[in-house]
């Protein structure tokens, strides 16, 4: 038993092993997001993180719920558990994670924000 797994309740950030057949995704994936799906499916998850457009296709045809993670910055907005999403951005950025500026620009229009904000 995993330490996540006690009293029946399973930690949203645990490690789980994976049991079912990786060889019904015909789509061209990443194994990691193949990973995600097939947990998210056993699990019965209420919710995936997913940033690749054709893994959040493929989650969704398959019935799952998806967000990428600009949509958890904005969650994490409305519910006031981070006070600006334009500073994580930037960080994001800088560490290398990729997103066109429109979309950029939409977060931050959804977040109240906007970038002559900074």
């Amino acid at each position: 038993m995993y330490a996540s797994q006690e009293c029946g309740k399973l930690d949203p950030c645990g490690v789980y092993p994976c049991d079912t057949e990786k060889k019904m995704y015909k789509a061209k994936l990443h194994a990691g997001e193949v990973e995600v799906m097939i947990l998210a499916q056993e699990q019965k998850a209420d919710l995936v993180i997913i940033d690749d457009n054709a893994a959040k296709k493929t989650a969704k045809y398959l019935g799952l719920s998806v967000t990428g993670t600009l949509g958890v910055l904005l969650k994490a907005k409305r519910q006031g558990i981070v006070h600006r999403v334009d500073t994580l951005l930037a960080e994001m950025k800088r560490n290398g994670f990729y997103f066109d500026s429109r979309v950029e620009a939409f977060v931050l229009e959804q977040a109240g924000e906007s970038p002559k904000d900074r």
